[in-house]
């Protein structure tokens, strides 16, 4: 009857409240320019990651063509205080990609495994 479903009318108008809440959050974050980071790159097109019989970075970066479009982004994760080595890492990769041609930023975060990878995307920086 009646009574059984009223129920289910006050979940749903629950559910759209918390949907609009949160829709209009995520319109205010991106106004004010706060939010998360990751949100404003785009997806990866390509990815590398240094292993053992993987080509060199500038030679994988000679490969793919640079696109005026599309930016490197580097990052270098590491877990308890920061490795020397890894930010040289990330420098040597970075003037790599600029030497070829490419937009290019570093990323340096603690947290996660310790390791160094690049994406290739079409998120060029200021493009917002």
């Amino acid at each position: 009857g009646q009574r059984s479903s009223s129920w289910q009318v006050i979940v749903a108008d629950l559910a759209l409240i918390l949907f609009l809440t949160t829709l209009a959050g995520l319109a205010r974050a991106e106004e004010t320019g706060s939010g998360n980071a990751h949100a404003r790159f785009a997806e990866a097109q390509l990815i590398y990651r240094p292993a053992a019989g993987v080509p060199k970075f500038s030679d994988w970066l000679e490969e793919s063509a640079p696109d005026p479009r599309m930016q490197v982004t580097i990052y270098v994760t590491f877990e308890g205080s920061p490795k020397t080595s890894a930010y040289g890492t990330g420098i040597e990769m970075l003037g790599e990609a600029q030497r070829n041609g490419y937009e290019a930023r570093l990323i340096v975060a603690r947290g996660g495994p310790a390791e160094t990878y690049a994406v290739i995307a079409f998120d060029q920086a200021g493009a917002d």
